[in-house]
């Protein structure tokens, strides 16, 4: 079920009462309201999103996404919010910028509490922020930007493209093992420890030129992604894909609002790299959440975000 149908109170009335049959009526139809609106304020940001102009882009997808999971916390807890400072964005950024400002530098602050922690804590549990991420390194994990980061900023690239090889093996890059500082040996290790697909012939004794052969990722691999029919393949463990998005528009959203030097080099082109970049961030495919409703017992894990690709981790 696509969240948009959150709209209706209604419905959300009938998801709430199956998530929480212990809870009592006012309690239901209080959730209820707050899901509903939430998601109908979600609905109009990003109402005409299409002849918006990029100056005003990033505030409208990011403040849209900021209410979808807020959506998200009305109805898997009831509880929420248990104080104001989970209504807090949960990140900031610095607000003075220096001179020759390139986005994918920023360093994005965690802090203790917020709505991306308590998302974390919903769908994520045991999942470490840490205190900072970087826009590189979150823009290097997006299979979709993967052309774009390679030819500008490939020491954040964390995500490569795998190919068909023969006898059920594939073929990556060597270089996916540099970014952890591991040897290719150690880097296969860590890799085959996820769930693979066994093939059909001993691995080949030698491998291209700077190719690896390895066994094909099953769909629950943590390393795996796919894009515009694709299969790629992380360098490691990174955050996944919604928490990524969350953090990149809540960062172009505070240099939209807090620094006007910067963004209108980026609007104008006057940063050509990071104008490019941010243009083709934009035009990935929209990202949905839908709620599996019969797995609805299973609490929060019925959430899957999808983007038009398929389900995304």
């Amino acid at each position: 079920m696509d969240i948009r149908k959150l709209q209706s109170e209604a419905l959300s009335l009938r998801l709430l009462r199956r998530l929480h049959p212990a809870a009592g009526q006012s309690q239901l139809y209080g959730a209820a309201a707050r899901v509903a609106s939430t998601a109908r304020q979600a609905v109009q940001f990003v109402g005409g999103l299409e002849s918006i102009r990029i100056e005003l882009a990033p505030l409208l997808r990011y403040y849209e996404w900021l209410h979808w999971l807020k959506v998200l916390l009305y109805l898997f807890d009831l509880e929420f919010p248990r104080s104001t400072a989970v209504l807090q964005h949960g990140l900031s950024v610095r607000r003075q910028k220096r001179q020759g400002y390139r986005w994918p530098l920023e360093t994005i602050t965690v802090h203790k509490d917020g709505v991306l922690q308590e998302c974390v804590r919903l769908l994520l549990p045991g999942e470490q922020l840490g205190n900072r991420l970087i826009v590189g390194d979150l823009l290097g994990s997006l299979p979709g930007l993967h052309p774009i980061m390679k030819q500008f900023y490939k020491p954040f690239l964390h995500v490569f493209e795998l190919r068909s090889a023969e006898d059920g093996w594939w073929l990556i890059e060597r270089e996916i093992a540099a970014s952890h500082s591991l040897t290719v040996g150690e880097w296969l290790s860590r890799y085959q420890s996820g769930p693979t697909v066994p093939p059909r012939a001993p691995r080949p004794a030698v491998d291209p030129p700077g190719l690896l052969h390895v066994p094909a990722p099953r769909a629950d691999h943590p390393m795996r992604r796919e894009f515009g029919g694709r299969v790629f393949l992380l360098d490691g463990a990174r955050h996944p894909e919604w928490l990524a998005h969350y953090s990149l528009l809540y960062s172009l959203s505070s240099l939209c609002r807090y620094n006007p030097v910067e963004w209108s080099d980026i609007v104008l082109w006057q940063n050509e790299v990071d104008a490019l970049m941010v243009r083709e961030y934009l035009a990935l495919p929209e990202m949905r959440i839908d709620i599996e409703e019969d797995g609805l017992e299973e609490g929060a894990r019925a959430v899957q975000f999808r983007t038009r690709e398929g389900a995304i981790r």
